[in-house]
């Protein structure tokens, strides 16, 4: 796809071009309007996979892309093929955090609050 780029970020239209693929979660549900937030134009050509497993062998084996919000892989326990690239969105505000609750008197950061809010919301739906 974007391989042979010196710089490290893509700008969003780009990806207008290519399949993607995705998590359930982000095919619809709360998270859904993702794409829209992040600038990246609707594509019809999803591939939705359950599975990192899944996702890994689909953007090794074809030009489809993924987004991610784990810049440094640092979670990740399973290998990723080696010809994959990370890229940044060209002008992307939006920034995610990733974390555990420990103690319940934790104090939490503005966006671990709204993450709070939101899976109370979802569950409450249940």
């Amino acid at each position: 796809m974007y391989n042979y780029q010196k710089k490290d970020s893509i700008p969003a239209f780009v990806l207008a071009d290519y399949p993607m693929v995705v998590h359930p979660n982000l095919h619809s549900g709360p998270f859904s309007d993702i794409f829209s937030r992040l600038g990246i134009p609707e594509n019809k050509n999803r591939i939705i996979a359950g599975s990192r497993a899944i996702i890994y062998d689909t953007l090794e084996h074809t030009d489809a892309y993924y987004v991610s919000s784990d810049l440094k892989q640092g979670y990740r326990k399973i290998e990723t093929p080696k010809n994959l690239r990370s890229f940044l969105i060209d002008g992307c505000t939006i920034t995610s955090e990733i974390g555990w609750i420990r103690h319940e008197d934790y104090t939490l950061s503005p966006i671990a609050k709204e993450f709070i809010k939101e899976l109370t919301w979802m569950f409450q739906e249940l």
